[in-house]
């Protein structure tokens, strides 16, 4: 008599096989116990990888169709019956199916394959039908394959394909080669689907940066381009051509500069100093100066500055002064001098002479006399030097002044009376004692 078999969900290991609990279990494959204990009941669950289950016989009966399966155990050798077909002792399993209902016998355990529906890529590059092994009793139950009679089968194991079909596209990847060809950068790339009609054949496509469009100006293209190195140098310089093909604009540099066309030639520059007016001219003295600065890059000193005098004396900066002998009564002209130095009237002395200045002429019609300033004005009071005839004695004679002969001077307070003297000079100060003029004609006897 048969029974349904309930759990509770519990796994004993120690308890033995003749007082186990009811409703517990020693171990369960494949399976999951639902409901609520002590009502357990052990589902079974499809797994993914097939195993070897001893317990099993080595032929089995499938059932197809609508039927109901009832074993049968037939022994042979000496052996014990077991209920469930288990068999005890030195026997042998005689398998005999039974059916009822409307079904078929299989037999055996040859894998029975189906297709699954879908499609996979089989190397080297074909499209097949993926089919699974559907004989749970086949060792290959749930494996896949794909393939044909004719070109064979490749198998996956319990690992389904990846679905599609073969992608006969081209699948160009660059090689890592490249090259400048015509000026233009481009790649190599070779075909690596093995399913493409051109795989393994290569191409170029334009890319990259195998081509240099920088100029490479090497090619000396002549001289006679001048240039100044200062200070006070020249050099002639090389003109020189670009070299590369794929640079397209300006062909030619000179000197850091490039050109479109040659660049002309030049002449040799000069180093002759250029001096040019650097600021406004200024007095110095009696001499006008003009700062300069030198603007020939070809020569020495350039921009280099210097002062020198334009005008020496200078009418701008210098006067000359009118001068009148106090003594003599002649005219003279004073060297130059800054203009204000003097003034007219002031008294000033020049070679042992006294002058008075009376006016003020340009610095070009400069005389002779250096003045110094006596810190007065107009003329002194002048004497006249003469020597008695009588005694011999020089007299000052102030007042009028006599340039030469005999006059008759009054030197009571000194001699007693009148007496004839001849003129030798004058001077603006009183050297002698003084006399009173009296006349003028007289002879020393």
């Amino acid at each position: 008599m048969s029974h349904a078999k309930t759990f509770d969900g519990l796994m004993s290991l120690d308890e033995p096989n003749d007082v186990i609990g009811r409703n517990h279990h020693k171990h369960a494959k494949n399976g999951v116990f639902k409901g609520n204990a002590p009502n357990m009941h052990f589902t079974a669950i499809r797994g993914n990888k097939p195993i070897t289950n001893s317990n099993l016989p080595t032929y089995a009966c499938i059932i197809q169709g609508n039927a109901v399966y009832i074993p049968i155990c037939n022994l042979a050798g000496t052996a014990t019956y077991i209920p469930q077909c288990d068999l005890n002792g030195n026997a042998v399993y005689i398998p005999k199916c039974d059916l009822n209902g409307t079904a078929t016998y299989i037999s055996n355990n040859t894998p029975q394959w189906r297709d699954q529906g879908y499609t996979t890529c089989v190397a080297p590059c074909n499209t097949f039908q993926v089919q699974m092994d559907e004989n749970i009793y086949s060792p290959t139950y749930q494996n896949f394959r794909a393939g044909s009679l004719s070109e064979g089968y490749t198998y996956y194991g319990a690992i389904s394909p990846t679905p599609g079909t073969c992608n006969y596209t081209e699948n160009w990847q660059n090689t890592g080669a490249s090259r400048c060809n015509n000026c233009v950068s481009q790649i190599e790339q070779e075909d690596r689907n093995p399913c493409s009609p051109s795989y393994t054949d290569k191409r170029w496509i334009n890319g990259g940066s195998a081509c240099n469009y920088n100029p490479v100006y090497n090619i000396p293209d002549g001289n006679g381009y001048w240039t100044c190195i200062p200070p006070g140098t020249t050099q002639n310089n090389t003109i020189y051509k670009n070299s590369n093909p794929c640079f397209t604009g300006d062909q030619w540099n000179l000197l850091g500069t490039t050109y479109a066309t040659k660049p002309p030639t030049n002449s040799e520059p000069s180093t002759t100093p250029d001096w040019q007016q650097y600021g406004d001219n200024y007095c110095l003295g009696v001499d006008l100066y003009q700062p300069q600065r030198q603007m020939n890059p070809c020569a020495v000193n350039y921009l280099g500055v210097r002062d020198i005098p334009i005008e020496s004396p200078s009418n701008t900066c210098a006067e000359s002064y009118v001068l009148s002998d106090c003594v003599g009564g002649g005219t003279g002209f004073s060297i130059a001098y800054p203009k204000g130095t003097f003034s007219v009237g002031q008294r000033v002395t020049a070679s042992g002479a006294t002058f008075v200045i009376t006016g003020t002429t340009y610095a070009t019609n400069a005389g002779s006399y250096a003045l110094t300033n006596t810190g007065e004005t107009g003329c002194p009071q002048v004497y006249t030097i003469v020597v008695g005839c009588l005694d011999g004695q020089y007299w000052s004679i102030p007042g009028a002044v006599y340039y030469s002969g005999n006059i008759v001077i009054d030197a009571t307070l000194n001699i007693g009376g009148n007496q004839c003297a001849t003129v030798v000079g004058q001077e603006v100060t009183a050297s002698y004692p003084t006399a009173q003029y009296v006349s003028s004609g007289c002879a020393c006897d």
